[in-house]
């Protein structure tokens, strides 16, 4: 939560009101902190000493705003309060510009806080919570990362923050209502980026700042190459005439050098120091501090010695060269990172600028609007023909068309949808007619989904990229240890090649391809199974999938499709067919179960009031003024109470298909309903697959034996577990842990979330449900279960190429700094050295996507009608 210290106007009185509700441990409303005047919690101790005087504060964020006012010379703020009332000193507050520099900064993004006003900006999910998306300039590494994520947890514990280095855009997810985006924006820009927020689903502005961003670098590279150029001409010339040249011209080479290296330096080279700088104004040692240091080194000395009339050690060559190869090397980086990971999302870049909708109003009356795909509301309707891009996720009213989904399922094989059928946006209509209706916001859409799932990513990959970062700065810290004690041997040996050698190790020893080896390839990997659908909601899950031993499936919606259909009905009661039907159609309308598909379609008898589901076993709920059960047969009669149900025989030849079973409070069983559901057209192409290549499967479900059984024999699975609950199929896959088996889990129902959890590696269908989703490490858009053949090739790539970039940047680093520590690289070529190193490791991340061309179109079918 934001301190109100540095609120805005709208936001800063609501907060000023705060007062202690009588919660136990606060102090009496005597004593108040000095900078807020909240009241001061009871054995809380925190003072700051302002001009001489010890003054009380609240927490540690007051005492942290006040040293910034006071640190920033102006104690006058508090002279300048005349009321001690909250909500006149917080308004005067927002209002001094030269009092609140955080405030008055963050007034430039005041509409980010008006529901009115910041429509076009956030995403608001049905909890309140909201997503900004913004373009950041200059973002460069890993701990441009680690400051901004730092400084948004700092201002709001809540805020979950996501940056992307490679294209240049923070994420913030805010849960809090109250809590400024205007501050969080401002905290952004206040540690030296330019932050800019992006409309919803602007695939224009995205590309628009991508090409600035690639602008402002190939100007600095110009500078830098025509700079380096006419330096090494002058450096050339003295090296090979050396003490020939006359010192007239040796004294014009090295001025004119000066001129054109300070272009170079204070503008090519300007990043890298900003870089520095805000890293040590933070106490970070990343990796542009060497970088900065070896080319201001370079230069200041440089400067010194021409202006003191000595011609010899001038490193002008060394700092212009370095700035270019950097400079170079880093746009390349650029280039292949937005190429690889996507900067902005490609399949909002195919949504159509404006659609024409006819939109029903309060009144009745239909009108027809344009608008942007991402105002669309529910119930919206619009008419595509061929080559039309569907511009929201809908479902078809009328017509029939061929339908291309590959951009978002990643089959490539047209499907034909017709009235009844769900379309997904970004599908296109390759031929036909279709009339469709909006079934979804677009908070609630397919691809705001997507989007959400691979922000969660961020989440996974934290610990590990920490990890990196923290050895990144513990090399730098280092490198720089070495360097001075190195330095101290050369004085000793020859102390005219200290600088020399010293400003050499600096420029080889910068940790850039270290850094980028795991973060880029992971990345790359998680592009190129995105377009072939299979979305990874957490990284590291691909260095899991290497070491599972045992694949466990669910049947339900994971090795069948889906969708049950309803086979046969047993009656048990006086009750007509169609009444237990109805009955159980109002029961499951409320429910997300896979099997409540198969009562779809059926008219109601009335609507069910208290409804109940009770996961793994049931549904409950009131129709009319009767309490009925609907699910397994073991829960219902538990629920009713039925000591003996050997009276209720199966039907003989409905032995191999699910039953759900209807019972009333107070009556009795009703009737046996009888679902088949049939198996997936790749489930058993992919077992096959995977007992080729001497993996071990297994079926985990909570049907009945007889049915579990029979997909297991014709899947050709020795192993399976029936009728699980939820918590057995947790102990089973706890048993399986104990035996040494690293486990994966597929499923795709609400039932299937605690196992997917407990998982060593989950994955989910996106046809299931957003529970078993959100649990899930993998999830499968398209349905298809061959895709595991090509999350497997692309996770063994990735493993393979992150060592090899790993113990490339390893090795490169331990041969480059002995050698420069021996005096036999010189400042120039380590630059260049350095920078093919950190290249070599972002062109090598390439080689992913070779892993699935042979794969891509595998010799196993697509899934039928997915």
């Amino acid at each position: 939560m934001i301190k109100p210290s540095f609120s805005l106007p709208h936001g800063v009185a609501q907060a000023g009101r705060r007062q202690s509700q009588g919660v136990t441990g606060e102090c009496s409303v005597d004593v108040r902190c000095f900078h807020c005047h909240e009241p001061v919690p009871r054995y809380t101790d925190i003072r700051l000493e302002i001009e001489g005087v010890s003054q009380p504060m609240c927490c540690l964020g007051c005492k942290a705003a006040a040293e910034l006012i006071t640190g920033s010379g102006l104690q006058q703020f508090y002279q300048h309060r005349q009321s001690r009332d909250p909500d006149a000193f917080y308004a005067r507050v927002a209002r001094a510009d030269s009092l609140a520099p955080l405030a008055v900064l963050a007034q430039r993004w005041q509409y980010l806080d008006s529901v009115t006003d910041a429509d076009e900006y956030l995403i608001v999910d049905t909890q309140g919570k909201r997503t900004l998306r913004l373009n950041v300039a200059g973002l460069y590494c890993a701990s441009c990362s680690w400051l901004i994520e730092r400084t948004i947890t700092h201002q709001c514990q809540s805020a979950r923050v996501h940056v992307d280095v490679g294209s240049g855009t923070v994420t913030l997810d805010v849960p809090e209502t109250e809590t400024s985006l205007a501050l969080l924006v401002a905290a952004i820009a206040q540690l030296g980026y330019q932050p800019q927020p992006a409309k919803i689903g602007d695939y224009a502005s995205r590309v628009a700042h991508q090409r600035g961003e690639r602008l402002l670098a190939l100007k600095r590279i110009l500078v830098a190459g025509l700079g380096s150029m006419q330096v090494m001409t002058f450096a050339v010339a003295t090296y090979v005439h050396g003490d020939s040249l006359p010192a007239l011209y040796q004294r014009y080479f090295h001025l004119v050098s000066l001129l054109v290296a300070t272009a170079v330096v204070f503008y090519s080279a300007k990043p890298f120091f900003s870089n520095a700088l805000r890293d040590l104004q933070h106490r970070r040692m990343g990796m542009d501090v060497p970088v900065a240091l070896a080319i201001g080194a370079a230069y200041a000395s440089s400067v010194y010695t021409v202006l003191a009339g000595n011609n010899t050690h001038v490193y002008f060559d060394s700092a212009v060269m370095f700035t270019f190869f950097l400079s170079l090397g880093r746009f390349v980086e650029m280039q292949v990172r937005h190429r690889v990971l996507g900067a902005p999302d490609e399949v909002v870049g195919l949504l159509p600028a404006r659609i024409r909708i006819d939109r029903c109003g309060a009144s009745g009356r239909v009108q027809t609007l344009d608008i942007q795909p991402q105002q669309v509301a529910v119930g919206d309707r619009l008419k595509l023909n061929t080559n039309d891009i569907v511009p929201f996720d809908a479902q078809v009213l009328d017509g029939v068309a061929q339908i291309d989904e590959s951009t978002i399922t990643g089959e490539p094989d047209p499907v034909v949808r017709e009235a009844g059928d769900a379309l997904s946006a970004a599908s296109r209509v390759v031929s036909g007619k279709v009339l469709i209706e909006s079934r979804s916001g677009w908070a609630d859409s397919s691809i705001a989904r997507i989007e959400n799932l691979l922000q969660s990513a961020d989440r996974h990959a934290k610990e590990q990229a920490h990890w990196v970062e923290t050895l990144s700065h513990h090399f730098v810290f280092a490198i720089l240890t070495i360097t001075v004690m190195v330095g101290g041997v050369w004085y000793w040996l020859d102390s005219t090649r200290i600088f020399e050698v010293c400003l050499a190790m600096l420029v080889a020893s910068c940790p850039c391809a270290f850094s980028l080896a795991a973060p880029v390839a992971r990345s790359a990997s998680i592009r190129v199974l995105r377009r072939l659908g299979v979305l990874v909601s957490n990284p590291n899950a691909l260095h899991t999938v290497r070491r599972v031993t045992l694949w466990c499936f669910d049947k339900t919606g994971t090795l069948t499709r889906g969708r049950p259909e309803l086979v046969a009905v047993q009656r048990l009661s006086s009750l007509t067919e169609q009444q237990c039907l109805a009955i159980a159609a109002s029961l499951e309308q409320q429910s997300d179960h896979v099997l409540s598909a198969a009562f779809q379609g059926i008219t109601v008898s009335a609507e069910a009031t208290n409804f109940y589901e009770e996961t793994g076993f049931g549904v409950a709920a009131t129709v009319g003024h009767q309490r009925f059960y609907l699910g397994q047969l073991s829960w219902v009669t538990s629920k009713l109470a039925l000591a003996d149900t050997s009276s209720v025989a199966l039907l003989d030849d409905c032995v191999h298909t699910s039953i759900v079973t209807l019972g009333e409070a107070g009556y009795g069983l009703h009737a046996i309903f009888y679902l088949q559901d049939a198996l997936r057209a790749t489930s058993r192409d992919a077992v096959n697959w995977l007992t080729t290549q001497q993996a071990k499967t297994a079926i985990l479900s909570g049907d009945r034996v007889s049915s579990v059984a029979d997909v297991a024999k014709n899947l050709g699975v020795s192993a399976y577990y029936a009728q699980a609950t939820p918590e057995q199929k947790v102990a089973i896959l706890n048993r399986l842990h104990d035996q040494g088996e690293k486990v994966a889990m597929l499923g795709d129902g609400v039932n299937d979330a605690p196992v997917l959890a407990a998982a060593d590696l989950s994955l989910a269908m996106s046809s299931g449900s957003d529970l078993a989703m959100s649990n899930a490490d993998i999830v499968l858009l398209n349905g298809s279960l061959n895709q595991l053949h090509n999350l497997i090739a692309v996770a063994n790539k990735t493993e393979l190429i992150t060592q090899q970039n790993k113990w490339w940047a390893i090795a490169y680093n331990g041969i480059a700094l002995p050698v420069a520590a021996a005096g036999l690289l010189t400042p120039w070529l380590a630059a260049i050295g350095m920078s093919l190193s950190s290249l070599l490791v972002v062109l090598n991340t390439l080689r992913i996507s070779r892993a699935v061309k042979t794969h891509k179109r595998s010799s196993f079918s697509n899934e039928d009608g997915n």
